[in-house]
């Protein structure tokens, strides 16, 4: 594989990607996203526009989460000597999308501002929320007048893992990992 790489760290980014593709006149593009429902959306989103060769290393790969109703997140924190411990595992609610609410979230990894395309189509209003890796919400808005995307600044944030959960107006709820750093 030369020239050029992409490299989509979420799926909900591919239909944004597509116009940019076409104009640089991709003639490979390499699927290597999760066997889950959302990499084989991603993967049939791209093949409408593109011949994808479909990469196997994850096919035979069960994620552990991917029949649970919620994500399941522990850090391992070493100190200076090397001796580690784990924080207590942290449930956070699966993402169970019947419709995208939220068309796009970027940049992932972020370290200034974080937007949040919200699809107008499909929701009224929406409530946003982020929340640290313990379950503490640092940012939260609910958003009425949803003519543009939201721009949230979390320069301040401490680097590490965040979640950001956004709840329709019809309670449809998606939960993403975001990274700040």
């Amino acid at each position: 594989m030369e020239g050029e790489v992409i490299i989509l760290n979420s799926t909900s980014m591919v239909k944004r990607i597509i116009p940019y593709l076409k104009q640089r006149n991709f003639s490979e593009i390499f699927s290597f996203f999760d066997n889950d429902r959302a990499g084989a959306k991603g993967v049939e989103t791209l093949q409408e526009h593109f011949e994808i060769q479909q990469q196997t290393f994850f096919n035979s790969f069960e994620d552990v989460n991917s029949n649970s109703q919620s994500w399941h997140y522990r850090l391992e924190i070493f100190d200076i000597n090397g001796k580690s411990e784990f924080t207590e595992t942290i449930y956070l609610p699966r993402s169970t999308r019947s419709t995208d609410i939220v068309n796009a979230i970027y940049p992932n990894p972020v370290s200034n501002h974080l937007f949040i395309d919200i699809n107008t189509a499909q929701t009224e209003f929406a409530l946003i929320k982020l929340l640290d890796v313990n379950g503490k919400i640092l940012f939260n808005e609910s958003v009425t007048n949803i003519n543009s995307i939201l721009k949230v600044d979390v320069s301040h944030f401490a680097t590490g893992v965040y979640f950001l959960e956004v709840v329709s107006s019809s309670q449809e709820r998606i939960v993403e990992k975001m990274i700040v750093h």
